[in-house]
């Protein structure tokens, strides 16, 4: 099966790659290519990265330079999806540049890849072994199980490439969002495609200052955050589904000084709000 690892790499997490690289190095399967959308690395900066620290794949390795393009993050993850079914390639795994993954992570997703799921998803811990997330559902068939909340990620998911089309992946440049992951999923599973959960590997999820969702904690300033990503969203979707304008409506007249709070949400990414009272 023609696999690739896709990323994108960005200046602002160069000093995470050499991390990245040897995680790709480490991985018990070596039957996979590399395929690397670059945002705003020089050239030669990313050839010696790889130099030093790509081996023995480095032949493996093909990069997509975006680095004058000036693109949004959402439209560089569109890049990668573009290049993947250019190549032909049958499954995607999905890996951001700042995170690394068990060492098995290719080899289970392969081991347990179903052609009737169109993506995949696994277990992300931190890098002090601890679950991000609480655990995650044996399949997402619906997309109302991401519908306030999001546990599929760019960094633990894989897709299998043929169950998207050319014509679906130009329309997600319709996704004009910071939190394109939550958006691609949902679209995927309007689409009437389902995703099945990968067992036995992880992915491990750095935490740090640029990461737009981070830990779930309570503030009223995460809080504002949260509201506002979810108007965006919703308003995005609504022209698919009328669940998605109803969710809309709510949270436009929600306020955040009133809104019902989950203190620790339900321990998926925005889940400190929702349009239903807390249990």
């Amino acid at each position: 099966m023609k696999t690739v690892v896709g990323s994108v790499v960005y200046k602002e997490a160069f000093r995470y790659l050499p991390d990245f690289f040897l995680s790709l190095q480490r991985q018990d399967d070596q039957d996979f290519t590399v395929l690397l959308v670059n945002d705003n690395i020089a050239a030669e900066e990313l050839r010696e990265l790889i130099r030093r620290y790509g081996q023995p794949f480095a032949e493996r390795i093909e990069i997509v330079d975006r680095s004058e393009a000036g693109l949004r993050p959402y439209l560089l993850r569109i890049e990668l999806l573009k290049a993947a079914h250019e190549r032909g390639d049958v499954l995607l795994v999905i890996m951001d540049c700042d995170d690394i993954a068990s060492e098995n992570r290719i080899s289970r997703i392969k081991e347990q890849y179903d052609a009737q799921y169109a993506f995949f998803y696994n277990e992300m811990l931190d890098f002090e072994k601890t679950p991000v997330m609480q655990e995650l559902p044996v399949v997402t068939e619906r997309y109302s199980d991401i519908g306030e909340w999001n546990y599929l990620g760019m960094s633990n998911t894989a897709i299998y490439m043929p169950a998207l089309s050319e014509t679906f992946i130009d329309s997600l440049c319709e996704g004009d969002t910071a939190i394109f992951d939550w958006y691609l999923y949902s679209r995927l599973l309007l689409d009437g495609k389902t995703g099945k959960k990968t067992t036995g590997c992880c992915t491990y999820y750095r935490i740090h200052e640029e990461n737009l969702a981070g830990r779930n904690h309570y503030d009223e300033t995460e809080v504002k955050k949260e509201i506002e990503i979810k108007k965006r969203h919703y308003g995005l979707l609504a022209k698919y589904d009328a669940y998605y304008g109803r969710l809309l409506r709510l949270y436009e007249n929600m306020d955040a000084s009133q809104a019902e709070i989950h203190r620790e949400g339900n321990g998926y990414w925005w889940s400190l709000v929702t349009s239903r009272p807390a249990e």
